[in-house]
C-alpha cells in the first residue's frame, strides 16, 4: 500500500537557519519521535513511503532516515520502496539511500512543475518554501497514493487533507500534535471518529502505537488489483474487473491502463508494480500468452523483494496446469458467472490476511 506522509513541525515557525532548525527538534521531540515510529512500521509492514522533504523539521526526514533506515538494517534480504513527490527542481531527497543500501531501496523520484515561475519557489518575507509548490505536489502524489496520513504541519497539510477527500483517497489527520492537521482533523471529527480505530487519530501519543494508525490506514486504504489474462477472455476479465469495482476497488488492466503509442511492456510492468493484488485469470489460453507469462513473472519477481503485488491470485477457467512458478498458489474456481463472483467476493474478504 502506497502510505503518503505529509506534515512538518505543528504551525512551523522556524527558519532554516541551524539554530532554529535545532530548536525546533528540540521543541517537538514526541512529534518527531511518533514520525519516526510511523515511519518504521510502514516499513516492517512492507508499504512505500510516499513522501516529499527530507527537510528535517518534516514528517518526511523522521520517518524515512529515524524510522525505515534502521528497518532496512535489520532485514538487508528484504528490498524497501520510497516515492518522492515534490515541486521541480535539481534536488532529489534521499539520494543517498540509494549508495549506503543500493541493493535494499528503490525510490522512485517524481518532480513536476506547476506552471508558475521558480522565484517563487521561497517566501521572500519569511523564507520559508511556498506553500503553493507543496500543496500541487501534494496534489500529484495524492493521485498515486493508497492513503494519506497527516501530522502537525500548516496550511499546506491541512490542504492536503482536503484534496485527498475531494480526490477520492482516503485522509486520516492526526490531531494529537496540532497544527494543520488538527484543524483538518476538526473539520471531519464525527465522521473519523466513527472508523474502526479512529480514536488514535486523536488519542495522546503515550497511549497510541504507531502500528494503530499504520492498522487504521491499512484498513480504510483503497486495496488496487491488476488483473492479467488473454485477450480472448476479455468478458470474463470485466466481469472479474466489474466485481471488483463495484465492491469499491482500483482495477488496473492493459486495456484501461495503456495508450496507443507508448512503450506498452513497460506500462505494463509498472502497473503490476502498483498493484496490492495481482489476479491471474487462468485459462489453456493464458497458459499460451507470452504476455501473461512475463506479467506472472514479474509479479513473482516483486512480490519476491518485498515490493507490490504482496497477493497473487488464481482464478481458474478450465484444467490447464498452473504454471510451475505458481503450483503452490491458492486458486479459485471461476468457470461460470456465479463462480467468478464469488471468487472476487472471497479475494476481496481476505484481502486484511496478507
Amino acid at each position: 500500500m502506497r502510505i503518503h506522509l505529509v506534515g512538518s513541525v505543528p504551525n512551523n515557525d522556524y527558519s532554516r537557519e541551524e539554530e532554529d532548525i535545532e530548536r525546533g527538534l528540540r521543541d517537538h521531540r514526541d512529534f518527531f519521535e511518533a514520525a519516526a515510529e510511523i515511519g518504521r512500521t510502514c516499513a516492517e509492514r512492507g508499504h512505500t513511503l510516499v513522501v516529499g522533504s527530507d527537510f528535517r523539521l518534516t514528517v518526511d526526514h523522521h520517518a524515512v532516515l529515524k524510522g525505515l533506515v534502521p528497518v532496512v538494517e535489520r532485514y538487508p534480504e528484504r528490498t524497501f520502496h520510497i516515492e518522492v513527490w515534490r515541486p521541480n527542481d535539481p534536488k532529489r531527497p534521499f539520494e543517498m539511500l540509494k549508495v549506503d543500501y543500493p541493493e535494499s531501496v528503490r525510490i522512485d523520484h517524481f518532480m513536476s512543475s506547476p506552471g508558475f515561475p521558480l522565484q517563487h519557489r521561497r517566501n521572500p518575507h519569511a523564507g520559508t518554501v511556498n506553500t503553493n509548490l507543496w500543496t500541487f505536489a501534494h496534489q500529484s502524489a495524492l493521485a498515486n497514493a493508497d492513503v494519506l496520513l497527516a501530522m502537525g504541519g500548516t496550511t499546506g497539510t491541512e490542504r492536503s487533507v482536503h484534496m485527498a477527500r475531494e480526490l477520492g483517497v482516503p485522509a486520516l489527520p492526526v490531531s494529537t500534535f496540532g497544527g494543520g492537521a488538527a484543524r483538518a482533523y476538526r473539520s471531519f471529527e464525527t465522521e473519523l471518529m466513527k472508523l474502526p480505530g479512529g480514536h488514535a487519530l486523536s488519542a495522546n501519543w503515550s497511549g497510541v502505537r504507531a502500528l494503530d494508525l499504520v492498522s487504521l490506514a491499512e484498513r480504510v486504504g483503497t486495496h488496487s488489483y491488476f488483473i492479467s489474462y488473454s485477450h480472448q477472455h476479455i468478458e470474463w476479465c470485466d466481469l472479474v474487473h466489474l466485481g471488483l469495482y463495484t465492491r469499491g476497488r482500483v482495477v488496473l488492466r492493459d486495456r484501461d491502463e495503456l495508450t496507443i503509442g507508448r512503450d506498452v511492456q513497460s506500462k505494463l510492468m509498472n502497473a503490476i508494480g502498483k498493484a496490492e493484488t495481482f489476479i491471474l485469470l487462468w485459462s489453456k489460453e493464458a497458459s499460451e500468452s507470452k504476455w501473461c507469462r512475463r506479467e506472472i513473472l514479474k509479479a513473482i519477481e516483486l512480490k519476491n523483494s518485498g515490493l507490490p503485488p504482496r497477493r497473487i491470485v488464481m482464478l481458474r477457467r478450465d484444467d490447464t496446469p498452473p504454471p510451475d512458478e505458481l503450483q503452490d498458489l491458492l486458486w479459485l474456481e471461476a468457470r461460470t458467472r456465479s463462480d467468478t463472483d464469488s471468487a472476487v467476493n472471497r479475494v476481496v474478504a481476505e484481502e486484511s490476511l496478507h
